[in-house]
């Protein structure tokens, strides 16, 4: 029986195995297919990168500002002079610009040359790994979540198990969902902090699963201490890769004293991986953090910039702004989304119907188990990584909303699970088959609805080329 048992959890795994292979290739073929002239042209912002991204390559040395940015130089700089670097913590031209992503770039540029591909690789080859990442992140975040009936356990073997895995159909959904889409294929470097907060958001739960399963110092594997350590470091990593993940610590913030209020013995149990994971983030972060000491300006300008630029912003009330914005995000998630054309299929919602049905389910499943701490987490997650386009004026703004793309296929892989056992419980084994091919063909019809909407729509616009610039590329 051992024996048996055995091969058939190994080939339960082999099949889930291939499920998320396949995931990842349908990511892979809807980030890379025709990458070089699809956005055409090259908008300036991706030029802009690329050119320092050159100089690297070339050896140059930093801060590079090219024509046209002289007065702006001044202006950054203030009265401390400037310091030269063969290898800068931040690039200061085009208003400020973090590191991770034109270091990553350059390597880009060795590899394929300096042309458009290499440019968008690099947040084509993040978007990849992040739908990776947001399975390992709600993979941990279910991973309290057992069955506790044999029913249960039989449910989730096989290819029914596939269907009915949250971790893989968040996977899925991140994978299809337009916005994340798009921002893999444009040279700038938003993508990258997705990889990086779902990294960190894994290792964080995967270090309190070790501890609470009571496995986390047995020999033989890693220490639970390693795990906060690391998604520690991911976290002050991120502050490297995009603007909007100054925001992300909020989500530990917040979560932390709650969880420990809620939990005392959580408390004893973790207070000393959560102090270290702080200590690890900051230092991690410190070089950064004394930079925009140094020159406060790369700190503030842009953000500032953002808040009060475009048709939702109100002059001098940023607070009336806010709260206008809030129902801008909203409408912009589920009805009338960014009109942007370099940003969005104008008017296109961030997610289509079937995601939106299932996102709705999915907070209705989180509401009625809100008990379960990873539940609470993932809402206060969701609301993090809205507050980037809630506090720019040009809200629904869907480059600032590429943080909560995970979090929003997480929700929609809870959803999928939530409604599929519900309708399953309440039907026959063979009506529970027709169900769960029912909703397979819907995932199939979500696919298809974004790659229509890219590859056909988005394309064929005839503004395209004018907002990336095709003529002077």
């Amino acid at each position: 029986m051992t024996g048996v048992k055995t091969n058939f959890m190994n080939r339960d795994r082999l099949i889930r195995t291939g499920a998320l292979l396949g995931v990842l290739i349908v990511a892979l073929v809807l980030r890379v297919w025709g990458l070089e002239t699809m956005p055409p042209g090259l908008y300036h912002d991706e030029a802009y990168n690329g050119l320092d991204a050159l100089s690297l390559v070339q050896g140059k040395t930093f801060p590079q500002f090219y024509e046209g940015w002289e007065l702006y130089a001044e202006e950054a700089h203030g009265d401390q002079p400037v310091r030269e670097s063969r290898w800068p913590l931040f690039f200061e031209g085009n208003y400020g610009r973090e590191p991770v992503h034109i270091y990553l770039m350059a390597l880009s540029l060795k590899l394929f040359g300096a042309n458009v591909f290499a440019i968008r690789f690099v947040p084509a080859l993040a978007g990849v790994i992040g739908v990776l990442t947001t399975y390992l992140a709600a993979k941990e975040l279910a991973a309290g979540r057992k069955e506790k009936s044999k029913k249960g356990k039989q449910e989730q073997s096989g290819l029914q198990g596939i269907l009915l895995d949250p971790a893989l159909l968040a996977a899925l959904a991140v994978a299809v969902l337009f916005p994340a889409v798009h921002f893999s294929r444009f040279g700038v470097r938003a993508m990258l902090f997705v990889p990086l907060a779902t990294l960190t958001v894994a290792f964080f739960w995967r270090g309190i699963n070790k501890v609470d399963e009571g496995n986390g110092e047995n020999p033989g594997r890693l220490p639970a201490a390693v795990y906060f350590l690391v998604a520690g470091f991911l976290m002050g990593l991120g502050l490297y890769s995009y603007a909007a993940a100054r925001l992300f610590p909020l989500v530990f913030v917040i979560f932390v004293p709650y969880w420990f209020w809620r939990d005392r013995s959580a408390f004893r149990r973790h207070w000393r991986h959560v102090v270290a994971m702080a200590g690890v983030a900051f230092l991690t972060a410190l070089p950064l953090l004394l930079f925009f000491a140094r020159y406060p300006y790369y700190f503030v300008f842009r953000i500032a910039y953002v808040a009060n630029k475009g048709k939702g912003a109100v002059e001098g009330r940023p607070w009336l702004t806010w709260i206008t914005n809030v129902g801008r995000v909203v409408r912009g998630l589920f009805l009338a989304g960014e009109t942007h054309l370099r940003h969005n299929l104008p008017g296109r919602p961030y997610m289509d119907p079937i995601q939106a049905g299932l996102f709705l389910t999915g907070a209705v499943v989180t509401i009625r188990h809100r008990r379960r701490l990873q539940l609470v987490f993932l809402w206060i997650w969701l609301l993090v990584m809205l507050l980037p386009s809630i506090f720019s004026g040009d809200a629904p703004h869907f480059g600032r909303l590429v943080g909560a793309a995970p979090v929003i296929a997480i929700f929609i892989g809870l959803g999928w699970v939530g409604l599929v056992r519900f309708l399953s419980e309440r039907s026959s084994e063979r009506g529970s088959r027709i169900i769960i091919g029912l909703f397979g063909a819907t995932l199939l019809a979500s696919v298809l609805w974004t790659t229509y909407d890219y590859f056909v729509r988005y394309a064929n616009h005839p503004g395209l080329p004018e907002a990336f610039y095709q003529s002077d590329w």
